[in-house]
């Protein structure tokens, strides 16, 4: 039963979507967790550790707040503008 349980194991891992999902192998070196936390989209937007600092608000912090915010703005105007106009290119 081992022998058949591992061999599936094995099958397992050497299918396309488990290497789509698991691109590298074990993380020992700094250098191999940085790549893989880059090679994968959902590790990179939410890391397991973060800096202290990094969570400090600065300006980057509120240029990206009032881009969102103008974004917004565009967005409502262009939509109430097509709703009042009778415009059906949106």
């Amino acid at each position: 039963m081992a022998t058949t349980l591992h061999s599936a194991l094995q099958n397992l891992r050497e299918t396309k979507v488990w290497k789509s999902i698991f691109r590298r192998g074990p993380a020992n070196t700094n250098r191999t967790r940085s790549l893989a936390v880059f090679g994968n989209l959902f590790l990179h937007w939410l890391p397991v550790k973060v800096r202290e600092k990094s969570l400090r608000v600065r300006a980057s912090y509120y240029l990206g707040s009032i881009s969102f915010i103008l974004f917004i703005v565009l967005f409502g105007t262009a939509s109430s503008f097509a709703i009042f106009t009778g415009s059906r290119h949106i």
